[in-house]
């Protein structure tokens, strides 16, 4: 604002240098002409002419010792006017008068032309003063305006400095913010990377997880057959236990009949035998095949725990099936030696054969719990699956 106003406010002062210029000439050559019309015996004579005269030059010095400003142009070219004016009527006056009347009139009318110019001209002299306070304060105002700018500039300065160190450090937390961007970016397509990966393997474990269910499917099913055996071989030996029992009557047909027994429980101990290496043999390669399989997932740890402790829960069971047809075996060998004291103690032998049929009854009911013990595993271990598998 200040320096848009700077401009209209010099050409105002230069308005005024030009206005005092011409006011101071336009005052010099009202004097001279003055000086000019009046004659040569008035200025002798009249004391008042050389009073007016002394007044004039001082008055003119004045005017030529004011500085740089003036006002007023308009008012003084009016006065000017008049005063160019009167110095050709005056000539006309005396020209056309006699010289005393023409005398008298042109020293009155001098004193009362140098009267009104010198009240002009302390009226001039007082507007100048005037204008010279107004442009002091005026140029007071400038000053103050010039050092409230200066010192706006130097605050502008510094906060165009302090604007450049705030971008300065901006960018560079810029540069930090994109760098770790950049990071993080890489960081997400690893993760990525990884993801695929997992889903992989996700997919293989889950092919495994199939294949084993598909074996453990197809061992359920040799184990119910193996079951449903046993239960026809139970129906069997309750078959012949009732039909032993009834040979048991008569000692003689019961001697013959006992040998033929023994040698049909022999023959079933065999068969049970030979059906419980089959048994054995099967849980060794189950065995085998689960510690494959066990190598193959080594990722469902947890789970394939549980189904090995489960599995070897069953291995107890098989040694204890040996056991208990160890006892059998031994039974059996007590029978023998029982069937050569059968002649005295027939009802005592006889005793302890159903106590044999109870221990086969009892080891046939244990195969049974431990199948049915088997198949809630693998129902449960199945049922496990295929939660994962969802």
């Amino acid at each position: 604002m200040h320096y848009q106003k700077r401009p209209e406010l010099i050409s105002h002062v230069e308005e005024f240098y030009r206005m005092y210029q011409s006011l101071a000439d336009r005052y010099d050559n009202v004097t001279g002409e003055l000086r000019k019309n009046i004659p040569s015996d008035l200025q002798s004579q009249g004391s008042g002419i050389s009073e007016v005269g002394t007044e004039l030059t001082p008055s003119s010095n004045s005017r030529s010792q004011y500085g740089t400003r003036a006002a007023g142009f308009d008012f003084f070219r009016k006065s000017g006017g008049s005063g160019s004016d009167l110095g050709p009527r005056e000539g006309d006056e005396t020209s056309t008068s006699d010289d005393s009347s023409a005398n008298n009139y042109s020293s009155a009318f001098t004193n009362n032309d140098h009267r009104g110019l010198h009240k002009r001209i302390t009226e001039m002299e007082s507007e100048l003063k005037k204008i010279k306070m107004k442009q002091e304060e005026k140029s007071k105002i400038n000053n103050m305006e010039e050092d409230e700018l200066r010192v706006e500039n130097e605050n502008l300065k510094q906060k165009h400095v302090l604007a450049q160190k705030e971008i300065s450090s901006w960018k560079s937390k810029l540069e930090k913010e994109k760098r770790e961007v950049l990071k993080l970016q890489d960081r997400i397509t690893r993760y990525k990377t990884n993801l695929s990966d997992r889903d992989r393997e996700t997919r293989a474990m889950r092919e495994t997880l199939s294949n084993v269910n598909k074996t453990l499917a197809v061992e359920n099913m040799q184990l119910e057959e193996q079951v449903t055996k046993l239960s026809k071989e139970r129906v069997l030996l309750e078959d012949t236990i009732k039909e032993w029992d009834l040979r048991c009557q008569c000692s003689d047909e019961e001697r013959r009949r006992m040998k033929i027994v023994k040698t049909e429980m022999e023959d079933e101990i065999e068969k049970l035998k030979f059906e419980n290496s089959e048994l054995v043999l099967n849980v060794n390669e189950l065995d085998h095949e689960l510690t494959l399989k066990d190598n193959q997932i080594d990722g469902l740890g947890q789970h394939l725990a549980r189904l090995r402790l489960e599995h070897i829960e069953l291995f107890d069971q098989v040694e204890k099936s040996k056991e208990s047809i160890h006892t059998l075996t031994s039974r059996s060998e007590e029978l023998e030696k029982e069937s050569l004291r059968q002649q005295e103690v027939i009802e005592e032998q006889a005793e302890e054969k159903r106590e044999v049929i109870r221990q086969l009854c009892f080891s046939l009911e244990h195969y049974k719990d431990g199948y049915q013990m088997m198949r809630q595993a693998f129902m449960g271990h199945n049922k496990r699956h295929e939660v994962m598998a969802s």
